[in-house]
């Protein structure tokens, strides 16, 4: 399995300029580190469907509990040590919460970026990292690995679409490697 470090390979001053939005839509303060990780991951679908171009390239990466910001803890120290955020580290009965607070303002992002942030923002609400969690479990997250770049971009389309796209790649496949038998006899 190979894990992808988007500290190597992605946009990380991008991505912190959206944390900081993230946290800056939310009013200053956001809960939950799986929570933000799945604002980052509704926030790029958001402008994808509504805006021209990419949020930004940074890769959002298979966990256990659902998509996540790629070297999404490095990220966060990044910007505590910076001064631009901090974070409290409450308990929730036995279990440890984070309250992400941004010092200062946020990093301008465009318009139609920040218009993306708030949507994603609005979305995520009041459910729980639970709930987001079952929610975000689609099509890119069931077909990579821990660690493994998603396609995200495929979770917006119909299930019933993407699974017939999937049988007609199966096809292709199997009538390829037909061909390429044939060939070798």
């Amino acid at each position: 399995m190979t894990i992808n470090t988007g500290i190597l390979g992605g946009d990380p001053k991008k991505a912190k300029k959206i944390i900081l939005a993230i946290i800056d839509a939310a009013g200053k303060t956001f809960t939950g580190k799986t929570r933000l990780y799945k604002a980052f991951y509704a926030a790029h679908l958001f402008h994808f469907n509504n805006q021209p171009g990419l949020l930004s390239q940074h890769r959002i990466v298979h966990m256990p509990r659902g998509p996540a910001i790629d070297e999404g803890d490095i990220l966060i120290e990044s910007l505590v040590k910076e001064g631009r955020i901090t974070v409290l580290k409450k308990m929730d009965g036995p279990y440890p919460e984070y309250m992400f607070t941004i010092v200062g303002e946020a990093d301008a992002i465009d318009d139609g970026e920040m218009q993306s942030v708030r949507e994603a923002v609005a979305w995520i609400g009041n459910r729980t990292a639970k709930e987001l969690s079952d929610i975000t479990h689609r099509a890119s997250w069931d077909e990579t690995d821990n660690g493994e770049e998603m396609n995200i971009y495929a979770d917006l389309i119909d299930p019933e679409e993407y699974d017939a796209i999937k049988q007609r790649q199966q096809a292709i496949k199997r009538e390829l490697d037909g061909i390429q038998s044939a060939e070798q006899c």
